[in-house]
């Protein structure tokens, strides 16, 4: 088994890593993160750090509503 990262106070995209979640179904490292608009998620640790994962959600939201805005 790999030593885990400590991800702790580090910035991913929009996310702030604040602190450990459980482990998911697969096994996988989750942290628990704070966005910067206030939301909050747990994502894969390797979702962080490939930058797959940038926001709770919110990036994806007000990319819709601005390609909704343009039609």
């Amino acid at each position: 088994m790999s030593k885990l990262d400590d991800l702790m106070g580090k910035r991913y995209g929009r996310l702030v890593v604040v602190g450990r979640a459980p482990s998911g179904k697969d096994g996988a490292a989750r942290w628990r993160c704070v966005c910067d608009c206030g939301g909050e998620s747990t994502p894969h640790a390797q979702n962080l750090k490939t930058e797959l994962t940038k926001s709770c959600g919110c990036l994806k939201r007000e990319a819709l509503v601005r390609h909704n805005l343009r039609r």
